[in-house]
């Protein structure tokens, strides 16, 4: 009999976000960084504290309890006896409690054995039976509403940032200006941040900003994006643009693709393997994807060293970079390149860290298990583009949701492990609605002739892939629209943009049948590139149908005017 214990972070993005303040954000996600890993985290003191032996720091270690799994805010522990893990989740559990109050998890303590798996009837292991059934009970967790302490009833003090129960400001919290302090009234989640923002010196280092950090070289990273963040770009110079009319900003997170097909094989080709081969391939698959997702980020943040340094400090800030995960603030020019950037490099780390899980499923699977298997993973990802000064409140539910529709299309593609793709999307004011609600606001106008025309793509693929659109398209059909010789000039683009808003397609379509006319032989080249975009040739040319509605990158081409960006051509920014 073998028993494991299962603890997951949920809703880590809501969490890092929910006061709208960067400094609290920072905090929170470096805190978070440190709760569950291989070295010098919570866990590792929580274990010191418990007396069992363990394999947390050297999974060749033999240990009381053993891991399988100890990164991105979750780990998979099991042991032959129920009594360590049971005092491991009384301590653990009240260890998160106090450290991070409002934080959701979930958990769960089973126990698996040899025998036939329940659904399948095939013969299976303890270990895999207990963490195939402790999967389930997560999954089961997930949805059932927990209650946060302290409780905020109605005769309660409540924080005006979260809404949860006020608590008398800790000195080591008041770091901030005295007027600023006594107008917030903090809740104990924001106390802590706050407090570990002071002690950690979070304002000039952290755990966190080094995993970004390239060649081990040591960088700051801005903390005031409104006054302590460099804007200045080539593209602001050359426009006549002055750096305070540009204070634009983005906000990236991007997430893996084909993590949960690679793991049901891993489980499915070792369900009867020798329980110290399926722990071992379980955790080198775990511990090669953070490494694979780390060089890639560092790999992307090269070029913000490159074209967004002053004075050792980077115009980006690191939130998140755990398991196949990764979130930032990042200068807006650089947004696009650094997310492409790492798309490109995380497909070749993650095959070097699956080479051997592959390798495993390969040896012990059979030819349904091994069938269309893939060596590596893909990431797909959201870009938000919006003011520096604005809320962050609800931005990670926007760019979560423009993740998601990357995810889409790669999914449509191949529902396996499909090509890395991303979407974005440019906010002028605040918002906080659901994404497809923005998007229907923003970049959608109601014609009677189309019904509906979206003026933004759903995502584009970061490498070209058959008949969908891809960036570098989109890229090219925005260097013919800026050549001197071009029918149709972006301010022409954008006059036809204000007739679409204003529900006249009559007058859009008449701007740009007549530029064309004038243009006379010039016309080619400009339908061509609508119709690589597109992957069609059509009559309509800059708008066209796609799954049964229409689109057109209108849109998505004023985003490149304002932050159009070309690392491999550009002279360094600073």
């Amino acid at each position: 009999m073998t028993y494991c214990y299962l603890f997951e972070a949920k809703s880590i993005q809501s969490y890092l976000f929910k006061t709208g303040k960067l400094k609290d954000v920072i905090a929170a996600s470096e805190r978070l960084d440190v709760l569950v890993d291989d070295n010098n985290s919570v866990l590792t003191e929580v274990l010191e504290q418990l007396g069992y032996s363990h394999n947390l720091a050297d999974k060749e270690a033999r240990g009381e309890i053993k891991f399988l799994r100890c990164k991105g805010a979750a780990f998979f522990a099991y042991s032959n006896d129920k009594a360590p893990l049971q005092a491991l989740r009384n301590i653990w559990t009240l260890t998160v409690l106090q450290l991070f109050p409002g934080l959701e998890f979930c958990d769960a303590l089973v126990y698996g054995e040899d025998g036939p798996d329940k659904e399948t009837n095939e013969p299976s292991k303890a270990l895999q039976n207990a963490i195939k059934l402790g999967q389930q009970r997560l999954a089961a967790d997930r949805n059932q509403a927990k209650v946060n302490l302290p409780l905020a009833p109605a005769i309660a003090e409540v924080s005006q940032r979260t809404g949860n129960a006020q608590v008398p400001t800790s000195k080591l919290a008041r770091f901030a200006p005295k007027e600023e302090v006594e107008f917030e009234r903090l809740d104990l989640d924001t106390d802590l941040h706050r407090q570990a923002y002071e002690l950690m010196n979070l304002k000039h280092q952290g755990a966190l900003q080094g995993k970004y950090s390239p060649n081990e070289q040591k960088y700051t990273y801005p903390i005031d994006l409104e006054n302590d963040f460099d804007f200045s770009t080539e593209q602001n110079a050359h426009s006549g643009k002055q750096n305070d009319e540009r204070k634009d900003i983005a906000l990236v997170h991007i997430d893996g693709n084909g993590l949960g097909i690679i793991l049901r094989k891993l489980n499915k080709a070792l369900k009867d393997a020798d329980e110290s081969v399926y722990a071992n391939a379980y955790r080198t698959f775990s511990e090669g994807l953070a490494a694979a997702t780390q060089k890639a980020a560092q790999a992307a943040t090269q070029l913000v060293v490159d074209y967004g340094q002053t004075n050792n400090r980077l115009a980006m800030r690191p939130l998140v970079l755990g398991g196949d995960d990764v979130t930032l603030l990042i200068r807006a020019d650089l947004a696009l390149p650094w997310s492409e950037k790492f798309c490109e490099v995380f497909k070749q780390t993650s095959k070097e860290a699956l080479a051997s899980t592959v390798k495993v499923i390969k040896q012990y699977g059979d030819a349904e298990v091994t069938k269309d298997i893939k060596d590596y993973l893909s990431a797909s990802g959201g870009v938000l583009f919006q003011k520096a000064g604005h809320p962050f409140t609800n931005s990670h539910h926007l760019v979560e949701g423009l993740c998601e529709k990357a995810k889409r299309l790669t999914k449509q593609i191949d529902n396996n492990v499909g090509p890395a793709a991303l979407s974005f999307l440019r906010l002028s004011n605040t918002a906080t609605q659901h994404v497809e609600q923005v998007i229907k606001q923003n970049v959608t106008v109601t014609l009677e002739e189309l019904e509906k025309l979206t003026t933004a793509l759903p995502a584009y693929l970061v490498e070209p892939h058959s008949h969908y659109p891809c960036l570098a398209d989109l890229y090219h059909l925005f260097d013919v629209c800026t050549q001197p010789s071009t029918p149709m000039t972006m301010s022409k683009w954008r006059q036809l943009l204000t007739h679409l808003s204003l529900g006249d397609m009559a007058e859009a379509t008449r701007i740009y049948a007549r530029a064309l006319t004038l243009a006379k032989g010039k016309k080619s080249e400009l339908e061509d590139a609508f119709n690589q975009l597109s992957k069609s040739q059509n009559d309509t040319t800059w708008y066209w149908q796609q799954d049964g509605e229409w689109f057109s990158p209108l849109s998505d081409l004023m985003v490149l005017e304002r932050f159009y960006f070309k690392p491999v051509d550009a002279v360094e920014a600073q």
